[in-house]
C-alpha cells in the first residue's frame, strides 16, 4: 500500500508542482492521505536524526587515541 501511494504522490506532485498535502486537491476525499504522509515523515525524521547523531558521534570517537 505504501509504494503505490508514494509513486502516485510523486507523479502527481511533479505534474502539478505541489507539495504532499496540496497534491490531493483534485480528490478532496484523499486530502487526509497527504496529511498522513506528512505526519509519517515527521515521525520518521525525529528518530532517524537521533540514530544518525549517535552514529556520527561514535564515528568521530573512533579517531581518538586511547
Amino acid at each position: 500500500m505504501g509504494k503505490p501511494g508514494y509513486f502516485l504522490e510523486m507523479i502527481m506532485g511533479q505534474f502539478s508542482s505541489r507539495g504532499p498535502v496540496r497534491v490531493y486537491d483534485c480528490a478532496p476525499a484523499m486530502r487526509g492521505v497527504g496529511f498522513g504522509q506528512l505526519f509519517g515523515i515527521i515521525c520518521i525524521s525525529t528518530y532517524y536524526s537521533s540514530i544518525m547523531a549517535i552514529t556520527l558521534r561514535y564515528f568521530f570517537y573512533s579517531f581518538n587515541s586511547e
